[in-house]
């Protein structure tokens, strides 16, 4: 077999590479006596790893043949490549393509000059180089290897030590246009490393990486709301980091939030600007997509009057209780679906919150540290409900919803005795409760004697039965019921309710044991139906920012 040498160096390479190829060819054949070789498409799948070559040094690589014994049974192609970097041999893996067909091994040593590798397979090779300087090494070789590591390069950093800071940032984004990851970091950074980035140099990021989906801004003293707003034409943007961002406002957050619609994670750190309006808090929190939210010791919120987050995660110290003990002037809270949340959130809240006025808990079970160790259930307690009663008294409007929670597993946190106390000690006008299988006839009887209640809406509330319906007709101001999904009361429990109060609105849907005709007539306003949209098709506008 013929060998010939092919050699590869680079600015910087200290050594001689040789980079020899084994290729397998399989040879089919048909009838007849005749024989045709067929070529076939390969490509690269398995990982590569790193082998320093035998006898160390920059030394040519040689692949042994394989014996007999162990070549793979036909049909069958290979290909093994050996790719010397530095002091590092990156080794593929044999790839296997089924010829259809009985076929012969036949072992041929060729050598393959770099321009006949395909840019696919060479772009496989440069994704799997991690250091940041082998990869600069590599982009030197040759003008094909410059364009191909741009094309792949898909994370970058900026600091002090690229000036000046707006032709830096032409280059390289003229150059890498498939980012999706940058880290502007001017930490340490004094006026004797020359301008930092500004809002320009942003301008000129966002207008290159259309691709981009996560930026990070630290120290950066020259970046304000106007520089911020350009990341709205980053359409696929999802996480932002801001760190020491002294400039930055919420209005600049609020143009993110608005152009980015793909917006899942924000972390602000010594953001201290960030006050006043939290129009952008609402905006993200009003679809749900928000999934990801820390806050720092200097975030300011003091004149915050409205606050939804929904299925966000929050960090112990530095996130809810961090945002909440400075939220004075709260009045309206919607806390749906929080990884995270805790007892002491919610004191907390309590604590600092004494303007709270309407409050929406929508919680599912997760796995908790209670006094008898590891329990799967909804994150908050008595505890809550307790410090939420002595706290905030002048709180109007409550739905507390305990999702995917079952009579016997997974628990729910609260207890009936809990939720009597809440209802007893604040003036609640509207009441949502939903899936509250804790509370039956003898929470009821608290109900109907909550003075200010106007709004009662029950749902998978399973426990009520006829009896704690005709408590319910007591209620000295209930004008609106709503009562769905709860089978345990029947015409008798709900005509006793229509005939003691004059009802201006009813709803009953999902029932298979009240009538049609148990409530027709008996508000001036009747709905009726034997299913229900589902909890996820619900709309509560007076409860939820989250659906205004």
């Amino acid at each position: 077999m013929a060998q010939c040498q092919f050699s590869l160096t680079a600015q910087g390479w200290q050594r001689h590479s040789s980079f020899p190829f084994c290729f397998f060819h399989s040879t089919s054949r048909g009838g007849g006596g005749k024989s045709a070789r067929r070529e076939e498409r390969v490509r690269v799948l398995a990982s590569l790893g790193e082998k320093r070559s035998e006898g160390g040094g920059g030394g040519r690589a040689r692949l042994s043949p394989l014996p007999p014994s162990s070549r793979p049974s036909p049909p069958c192609s290979f290909f093994f490549f050996v790719f010397p970097f530095r002091s590092l041999w990156r080794k593929g893996a044999a790839l296997f393509l089924d010829s259809g067909v009985r076929s012969q091994v036949q072992l041929v040593h060729t050598y393959f000059t770099m321009e006949g590798l395909p840019d696919a397979l060479i772009g496989e090779i440069v994704k799997r180089i991690e250091s940041t300087s082998d990869l600069s090494s590599l982009s030197l070789v040759s003008k094909r290897l410059y364009k191909i590591e741009a094309e792949h390069r898909h994370s970058i950093r900026i600091g002090h030590n690229l000036p000046p800071a707006t032709d830096a940032i032409i280059s390289l984004c003229s150059r890498f246009h498939n980012l999706f990851n940058v880290d502007i970091n001017y930490s340490g950074w004094t006026q004797g490393h020359g301008n930092q980035l500004d809002n320009h140099g942003l301008h000129i990021l966002s207008s290159y990486c259309l691709s981009l989906s996560d930026i990070t801004l630290s120290f950066c003293s020259y970046i304000d709301d106007t520089g911020l707003g350009y990341l709205a034409f980053c359409k696929k943007l999802m996480t932002l980091r801001l760190n020491s961002a002294k400039r930055i406002t919420s209005s600049g957050l609020l143009a993110v939030a608005v152009g980015c619609k793909n917006l899942s994670a924000i972390h602000l750190i010594n953001c201290n600007k960030i006050s006043g309006t939290f129009e952008w808090l609402k905006y993200l929190g009003s679809d749900g997509s928000l999934e990801e939210l820390v806050y720092c010791y200097e975030f300011c919120c003091e004149s915050l009057k409205e606050l939804s987050l929904r299925r966000i995660v929050t960090v112990e110290e530095i996130g809810l209780r961090s945002l909440l003990g400075k939220c004075k002037s709260l009045e309206k809270l919607c806390l749906h679906f929080i990884l995270g949340l805790t007892d002491s959130d919610m004191i907390t809240l309590a604590q600092n919150c004494s303007n709270l006025r309407s409050i929406s808990l929508q919680l599912e079970p997760l796995f908790c540290e209670g006094p008898e160790g590891r329990v799967f259930r909804t994150p908050l307690t008595d505890e809550s409900l307790k410090a939420l009663a002595l706290g905030c008294r002048m709180l109007q409007v409550v739905e507390l919803t305990m999702f995917a929670c079952e009579p016997a597993y997974p628990e729910i946190g609260f207890s009936q005795e809990g939720l009597v106390i809440l209802f007893q000690s604040c003036p609640i006008l509207d009441l949502v409760l939903c899936g509250a299988n804790i509370f039956d006839d003898e929470g009821m009887k608290a109900l109907s004697s909550a003075q200010f209640l106007q709004t009662l809406e029950l749902m998978d509330c399973i426990h009520i039965t006829d009896a704690g319906m005709r408590l319910l007709a007591d209620s000295p101001s209930l004008v609106n019921l709503t009562l769905r999904q709860c089978n345990g009361f029947s015409d008798v429990g709900v005509g006793a309710v229509v005939c003691a109060r004059k009802l201006d609105s009813l709803v009953v849907e999902g029932y298979g044991r009240v009538s049609r005709k148990a409530v027709l007539g008996a508000a001036k306003s009747v709905r009726y139906e034997r299913d229900y949209p589902g909890y996820g098709h619900l709309r509560r506008s007076s409860l939820s920012i989250l659906q205004d």
